[in-house]
């Protein structure tokens, strides 16, 4: 299913996703770490405008993002999106924050806890 980019459209993905066993979202977590663009035209619908967006986002970002999404995915932990309109008047350049306040601990006997949360924010600023 192709969802909408919206905080609602995200919302409803991640529910989609965290229902599924494990070896399938795994797959769809090895999925976005190696490829966050292709993986985010799949399961999204965006315009030309946010195509053309998506693929003006810094490699080191579009790496940094596939792996705490990653993360997030595997752990089942919390993945949002707060996409607001874009505020009026126009000559605004849009800007994508990654906030992540994952931790991972390991205990002595190999187990392990993972905790937080992934947040992406569509931030607009004067160019």
């Amino acid at each position: 299913m192709i969802y909408p980019l919206s905080t609602k459209g995200v919302a409803d993905l991640i529910d989609s996703l965290y229902s599924l066993p494990d070896d399938e979202l795994y797959v769809e977590a090895n999925s976005i770490k190696s490829d966050f663009r292709g993986w985010v035209e799949r399961h999204f619908s965006l315009s030309d405008q946010q195509k053309a967006y998506l693929k003006l986002i810094p490699q080191n970002s579009v790496i940094y993002f596939g792996d705490q999404c990653w993360f997030c995915f595997i752990n089942r932990l919390k993945v949002t999106l707060d996409y607001p309109s874009p505020p009026q008047p126009t000559g605004l350049g849009k800007w994508t924050e990654g906030k992540s306040s994952t931790k991972l601990i390991v205990n002595d006997n190999g187990g392990n806890e993972a905790s937080g949360e992934l947040n992406f924010t569509m931030l607009y600023r004067p160019l």
